[in-house]
């Protein structure tokens, strides 16, 4: 892993971060591990928008940090299965995305790399990690959104394509337009 890049960079690139997803020693539960060089953006007990999953766990070594989320058995990558992205999928990770708003909080590497699935739930996974020193929601929605009209098989209606390219041009559409 790399430290994350100068402050005084123009176009900053993201964190250099492993992840991987294992069973917590302590509960048995799922979890996703990160390790990166860095602070945290968010600790234990810090809101998160609802979709997210929560930081559980936050530990300072010589190595970098290491950091531990929530997860849930049986999620699945939906990257991994662009089929299973469609209206409800989107409509999920912008209210995830809108609640991000209100709370101040933001992502850094938002696309459909981090949208995860089990049945009709969907949840965003990375919060919490420092994936770019110049994160924004603003950047977050552009990134998700470019992310999500560029990916192949999805199930995505007219009316959501619509709406993504509305939202990554800046514009919020009608509530109107929402898909269902």
């Amino acid at each position: 892993m790399t430290p994350m890049a100068d402050s005084n960079d123009p176009n900053p690139a993201p964190a250099t971060v492993a992840r991987e997803r294992l069973d917590d020693p302590v509960t048995g539960l799922p979890v996703l591990r990160y390790r990166f060089f860095g602070a945290p953006t968010l600790r234990p007990g810090d809101p998160v928008p609802t979709g997210a999953w929560r930081v559980l766990r936050v530990e300072r070594r010589e190595s970098g940090t290491v950091l531990d989320v929530e997860t849930h058995a049986g999620a699945e990558a939906l990257e991994e299965r662009p089929a299973s992205i469609d209206d409800a999928a989107v409509a999920a990770a912008l209210e995830t995305l809108a609640e991000a708003r209100d709370l101040g909080v933001a992502h850094g590497d938002l696309g459909p790399h981090r949208l995860w699935r089990r049945g009709d739930r969907v949840w965003v996974e990375g919060y919490g990690v420092p994936w770019r020193q110049d994160a924004t929601v603003d950047g977050d929605v552009r990134a998700l959104t470019d992310g999500l009209l560029a990916l192949a098989g999805t199930q995505l209606s007219q009316a959501s394509r619509a709406r993504l390219t509305a939202l990554r041009d800046g514009v919020d559409p009608p509530a109107g337009n929402d898909p269902p």
